[in-house]
Order: C-alpha cells, then sequence, then structure tokens
C-alpha cells in the first residue's frame, strides 16, 4: 500500500502517513462500514483518495506560501526603497549643510523653494 500510495505522492514519508490514516479510519469506523467490493480493492481505492485529496491540499498550501511569498518581497522591496531613499536623502543634505553658508542658502532657494538665482551671485570655491 505504501509503494502504491509514493506513486501518487513522492515522499515515503507521507505515503506511510497516507497508508496509516488509511488504516486508522478503517478500524475508527469498522462497525459502520459496508464494503460493496474486495477488500483490497476498498483499501486500495481508499488510499489512491487520500493521495488525491493530499495533492489538491498541497497545492492550495503551495499557493498560499507562493502568494505570502510574493506580498512579502513586495513589501521588503517597498520598505528597502523608502529605507535608501531617506539615506540618500541625509546624505544629501548633509552635503548641502557643507557648503559655504551662501552657497547653502542660494541652494536652498534654488532647490527646495523654486526660487532662480542668477548664476554670477553663486560663489564657487
Amino acid at each position: 500500500m505504501v509503494i502504491f500510495a509514493n506513486k501518487y505522492v513522492f515522499d515515503i514519508d507521507v505515503a506511510q502517513d497516507i497508508v496509516q490514516e488509511v488504516f486508522m479510519k478503517l478500524y475508527e469506523k469498522k462497525d459502520e462500514l459496508i464494503i460493496h467490493t474486495s477488500l483490497k480493492a476498498f483499501l486500495f481505492s481508499a488510499v489512491r483518495n487520500k493521495c488525491i485529496d493530499y495533492i489538491r491540499s498541497s497545492k492550495v498550501r503551495q499557493r498560499h506560501k507562493d502568494t505570502i511569498l510574493k506580498e512579502s518581497s513586495i513589501f521588503t522591496e517597498d520598505t528597502n526603497a523608502e529605507i535608501i531613499h531617506a539615506e540618500l536623502q541625509e546624505r544629501i543634505y548633509k552635503a548641502i549643510e557643507t557648503l559655504p553658508d551662501q552657497n547653502e542658502k542660494k541652494f536652498k532657494l534654488s532647490r527646495f523653494e523654486g526660487k532662480q538665482i542668477k548664476k554670477s551671485l553663486i560663489n564657487v570655491t
């Protein structure tokens, strides 16, 4: 039975668990169970159905994992972009502060307040 299940799930441990689960269910419902075919055919059919159920649930779990990974990577990319932007902005402000006072003032007026500064007024050092 385990070899049969393994042909579906390709994992010997999972196959063993499936077969054990089928036998447990069979034992739990032994008083209620009515088998219309041979016991062997019933067991193989039950194992095959459990394997199919396992495969379906594995696919659903994998889709959920993929969705979570995709969304977390988007979040991570957005967060990384924000961190990089903040660090770059901090470096720019530090670089501006190293300018001579007049140039710093003119640069801020030009870049942050949109004012036009005549080139002749900018001191190049």
